[in-house]
C-alpha cells in the first residue's frame, strides 16, 4: 500500500516517512468516496445522465483502489491475527464490495442505455455503501 501522503510504501500501519496511519487514512477515503456518491446522486436526480455514467466510473475507479487496500491490508491482518475462522463477519462485510461494484457498472450501462432506470439503482447503491462504512467504522476499524 502506497501512503496518499507523501507516497511512499507504507512499513506495517504507518508511513516510515510522514508517520501517516494507514487505517485512519483508509477510514477518512469514506469521506471523499461520500462526496463522489453525493455527486453520481446529484446528476441522476437532475437529469444529466451523461456526467452520471461519469460519475459512476470515478466512484468505481476510486472504490477499486481504496478495496484492494482494505482487503490486502486489514483483512490480511485480521487473518493473521484471528484466524480465517475468527473474521467471518470482516469476510462478510468485504464481500460488499462485489455488490457496488456491480452496481456501479450497472448504473454506468443504464445511464447510457436506459437513464431513468439508472435512478433506482443509485438508491439501493447509496444504501449499501451507507451501511457498508458503518459496519467497517464500528466493526473493523474502530480503534483508530
Amino acid at each position: 500500500m502506497t501512503c496518499r501522503s507523501c507516497g511512499s510504501v507504507l512499513e506495517g500501519w504507518f508511513c516510515p516517512h510522514c508517520g501517516t496511519n494507514s487505517i485512519s487514512l483508509l477510514m477518512s477515503e469514506h469521506t471523499g468516496l461520500r462526496r463522489r456518491l453525493a455527486v453520481l446522486g446529484g446528476a441522476l436526480s437532475e437529469g444529466r445522465y451523461t456526467e452520471a455514467g461519469s460519475a459512476a466510473v470515478g466512484l468505481r475507479d476510486s472504490l477499486r483502489q481504496h478495496v484492494i487496500d482494505e482487503e490486502s491490508k486489514v483483512l490480511k491482518l485480521l487473518i493473521d491475527v484471528h484466524g480465517r475462522a475468527g473474521v467471518g463477519a470482516a469476510i462478510r462485510t468485504f464481500q460488499r464490495h462485489r455488490a457496488v461494484h456491480h452496481l456501479l457498472n450497472e448504473i454506468e450501462n443504464l445511464a447510457r442505455s436506459a437513464p431513468e432506470s439508472a435512478s433506482g439503482k443509485y438508491g439501493e447503491l447509496a444504501q449499501i455503501l451507507q451501511s457498508h462504512f458503518g459496519a467497517e467504522k464500528d466493526r473493523i476499524f474502530p480503534w483508530p
